[in-house]
Order: C-alpha cells, then structure tokens, then sequence
C-alpha cells in the first residue's frame, strides 16, 4: 500500500472502530510437532491490505475457521 493511500485511510479512520468479514482471516493457526500454537499470514489482496494498517485503526476481523486450531482459538475468543 503506498504510503500516501495509507496515510489518507489512516486519517479517514481515526478514532473510528473497522470490522472486517472475509472468507480467510488474517492469519492461520496451527499446531507444531512440539504441540505449540504457532500462525501462518494468510495471503490475498484484503489482507496485505490491511495487515499494513492494522497497529495505528480499533480492527475486528470476523473469518471462517479454515483449521482445528482456527476453530479452538476462535471458541475460546482468541487469536
């Protein structure tokens, strides 16, 4: 995203709060051999979108379970 376009969507949404609803999520999580949780960045044009911009907007990601984990942290309201 060029810095003048994030700049201008950055002050359009300041102060304001984004949800977001896709079929994939941001990222994807999985167990390791070792049983640890461990994420994978999802890939898509929304996406690397809005990953650019996600530390300075209030964003709630709504997205389809695409793993057991996804769906694990998802019951519990966390990712």
């Amino acid at each position: 995203m060029s810095t003048i376009y994030k700049e201008r969507l950055n002050d359009l949404l300041k102060g304001s709060r984004l949800i977001l609803a896709s079929n994939r999520g941001p990222y994807t999580f999985h167990r390791s051999k070792s049983g640890n949780i461990e994420k994978s960045r999802g890939g898509g044009g929304l996406i690397s979108a809005f990953l650019s911009m996600l530390s300075d907007v209030d964003v709630t990601w709504f997205s389809v379970a695409r793993s057991d984990v996804d769906k694990e942290l998802g019951l519990k309201g966390r990712a």
